[in-house]
């Protein structure tokens, strides 16, 4: 054998086998969608779940999926509970947050993993560890303070911890996030294919200030759909704009706001002769679309129905200050009904 050959020979053979691991890694990946650790999970990232998560032990991919505010979720072998990955936006962008979570759905640890945020000021929500240890004991953000100086830094925190709570109670119910799969669920070649339907359009709202009784008129009717012949009245109430009244004695159609993530959210909510909501409309909102927006979802706004008090906040999940907005602007539309006669 030539020595060309015998240098020639043992390389051909190293490349083969790199190709035929690569092929194999490639097509396991496809077929599980994830890897070892999962597309979304660092080596960093499973090192920073154990400083989280004190008690937790052989952090690895829950296998429950993924979405677009949860990229990732690690569970433990000695089930202490779920590390997640989720993501607020901040001032300067989206922001990825690790969060620790026992099993009965508290907060063990905060960490940011990723930010864009401004230095000195929005990224004293990842420096100030004490901040970020006030979270520890919560299963919710209520009554969370933000850094002075950084409030939509601490916004975006709080929007990311609650999109994890949201994974965890997703989970914990035997669910699965958007990219997640059900091994009980029927075999592919089984499923029937669902027809293909072409997406609907996207809703354009105008902002909350330019709302006008014009508008607020115009959808009376989908409101109240009793009502008949519109006439604005004038009502004295915080955050309440415009009321009208239906001639007919139907009941009052009431223009509202609420602080939503970006701006004000305008909204209009329909009343009977009771004082029942009869429907809610959002009118203006400059919240991210597909995300905050999604507050404007007439399935989401149709909870609200035959309500005459709003004891806790409707949230969506993934919208959780476009939520509460929206809640407020319900709540301001209620109290200004209570300063009319029925």
């Amino acid at each position: 054998m030539s020595k060309q050959s015998s240098i020639l020979r043992p390389t051909l053979v190293l490349g083969l086998i790199t190709l035929v691991v690569s092929a194999l890694l490639v097509l396991t990946y496809n077929i599980t969608g994830v890897g070892v650790a999962g597309p979304a999970i660092s080596d960093e990232m499973l090192a920073m779940a154990a400083e989280i998560l004190p008690g937790g032990d052989g952090f690895e991919d829950a296998g429950v999926g993924s979405s677009a505010t949860v990229p990732a979720v690690i569970k433990t072998s000695n089930d202490a509970g779920y590390v997640i990955n989720a993501i607020g936006k901040g001032y300067g962008g989206d922001m990825s947050v690790l969060i620790g979570l026992d099993n009965d759905g508290k907060i063990t640890g905060v960490k940011v993993y990723e930010m864009a945020e401004t230095p000195g000021i929005g990224t004293k929500v990842t420096e100030d560890a004490a901040f970020l240890a006030t979270f520890i004991g919560k299963d919710s953000v209520d009554g969370s303070d933000a850094v002075s100086g950084a409030t939509f830094s601490s916004k975006g925190l709080n929007e990311a911890i609650t999109n994890a709570f949201d994974a965890f109670n997703t989970i914990k119910s035997g669910g699965k996030l958007e990219g997640g799969s059900d091994a009980a669920s029927t075999p592919a070649d089984d499923k029937p294919v669902a027809e293909e339907k072409p997406a609907a359009p996207a809703q354009e709202f105008k902002a909350a200030s330019a709302v006008t009784v014009d508008d607020v008129n115009a959808v009376a009717a989908e409101v109240l759909a009793e009502g008949d012949s519109f006439e604005e009245v004038s009502v004295e109430a915080d955050n309440v704009k415009f009321v009208l009244k239906a001639a007919n004695g139907a009941g009052y159609v009431v223009n509202a706001n609420g602080e939503g993530f970006e701006d004000t959210i305008s909204v209009v909510v329909g009343f009977d002769a009771d004082k029942n909501i009869t429907g809610v409309k959002v009118l203006g909102i400059s919240d991210t679309p597909g995300l905050g927006t999604q507050v404007a979802d007439a399935a989401y706004l149709e909870q609200f129905v035959g309500k005459a008090e709003i004891a806790e906040d409707i949230i969506v999940s993934g919208a959780s200050f476009s939520s509460k907005g929206l809640n407020d602007a319900v709540r301001a539309a209620i109290e200004a009904m209570k300063g009319v006669d029925a």
